[in-house]
């Protein structure tokens, strides 16, 4: 879900021409609702919130006025400003007069904001928090994070078929079952952690390597009969005593010592 605030950061570096007029600055007065202002001389930052919350879906003013955003939308406390929200400062001595941009970060003495007509360019500005008159969240916007939110919940918590057919299961339950898991059909971190598991390929075998006493045998059965007669008499214990090893390791492991 594309927000305005994603539009926003995407047109940073937008700015007035010195000759002839923007386009994408008299389209942003077209699309916030304006379409009769053909120039980037009028002021437009109003103009650009408008176009970005427009192109997002989401209503706005349709005004050119800054402080129309001061009954738009709820109202946020400073302290619980989200990148993105709508902040209104005022400006100028006349009280009709503000700017309009979205809320980026709280520095104390100054509020910085993504806007347009900010130096004539859309760009990231710290203003004087002395001169904050209001900061507002659109009306359906604290829902529609909830939604995204619980939408990549689930989207981690339900089966996914693909991963699952790929291990040769054909439902998550069908997979937990095959691992001794809780069969409950969510891929959970212990499910996922199976399934990251099953998923990795097998490490190859590597063939045993032979044994230096035997290998040192077939070498000498080329210098002397009597070398290699040696050797392999050596060799044959050595095979015996590996054998008996291995049946003690075996009948320690049967009695679980």
């Amino acid at each position: 879900m594309t927000t305005a605030y994603d539009l926003a950061k995407a047109e940073v570096g937008t700015v007035e021409w010195a000759k002839g007029d923007n386009p994408k600055v008299v389209a942003y007065f077209k699309d916030s609702g304006n379409p009769g202002v053909m120039d980037d001389e009028t002021a437009w930052c109003a103009a650009f919130v408008g176009a970005m919350l427009r192109r997002a879906g989401v209503k706005s003013t349709g005004a050119l006025n800054a402080r129309s955003y001061l009954d738009w939308g709820t109202p946020v406390d400073r302290k619980n400003a989200l990148p993105g929200d709508v902040v209104i400062f005022k400006r100028g001595s006349s009280s009709w007069q503000g700017h309009v941009a979205f809320f980026v970060k709280d520095r104390g003495a100054l509020i910085d904001v993504l806007g347009g007509n900010q130096s004539n360019a859309v760009n990231v500005k710290g203003y004087s928090a002395k001169s904050l008159l209001g900061i507002r969240r659109a009306t359906n916007a604290k829902a529609g994070e909830r939604l995204i939110v619980a939408a990549k919940e689930a989207k981690a918590m339900v089966e996914v078929p693909d991963a699952i057919a790929k291990l040769g299961y054909k439902t998550v339950k069908d997979f937990q079952r095959a691992f001794g898991l809780e069969v409950d059909g969510i891929v959970g971190p212990k499910t996922r952690a199976a399934m990251n598991a099953a998923s990795k390929p097998a490490q190859p075998v590597s063939a045993p390597k032979p044994s230096p006493i035997k290998e040192t045998a077939k070498t000498a059965a080329g210098g002397g009969v009597g070398a290699a007669v040696v050797l392999a008499v050596l060799a044959f214990w050595q095979d015996v005593a590996q054998g008996w090893h291995d049946f003690w390791v075996w009948v320690f492991s049967g009695f679980g010592l």
